[in-house]
């Protein structure tokens, strides 16, 4: 028999703390113990995975969208914590990229798809 996954585990502790609340310790240690894993357990341990990989999925699109505006910028300005830009032509090249249409554009884009992953992952 193989060791129980994540999503296993973590199904099998919801149902047990619910007979903790029910004030049923038998059968909370049995579900504990792996003895009640019925149809209804392993549809919550689906419903986990699931919810597991669409987290990944809203991370990795996330991290995207980051690099995205982040890559637009390239190496045309790199600040300093003391300093700020190093030369007055970064500064210039830095504000000719943002003043840039379509890197408004581009930025806009990014940021809706970052709000929208956040908004998605609040709900």
């Amino acid at each position: 028999m193989t060791e129980p996954d994540e999503a296993t585990l973590w199904a099998r502790e919801n149902a047990a703390k619910q007979c903790d609340r029910d004030r049923e310790p038998r059968i909370a240690a049995a579900y504990r113990q792996g003895q009640y894993d019925d149809d209804h357990l392993k549809a919550d341990a689906e419903a986990y995975r699931a919810g597991q990989a669409a987290s990944a999925e809203r991370i990795k699109a996330l991290e995207e969208a980051l690099e995205r505006i982040d890559g637009l910028f390239g190496d045309a300005v790199q600040f300093d914590c003391e300093n700020g830009v190093r030369s007055l032509n970064e500064a210039a090249s830095a504000r000719y990229l943002a003043d840039a249409p379509e890197t408004k554009a581009a930025i806009h884009e990014s940021l809706e798809i970052i709000r929208a992953l956040l908004k998605e992952a609040d709900q």
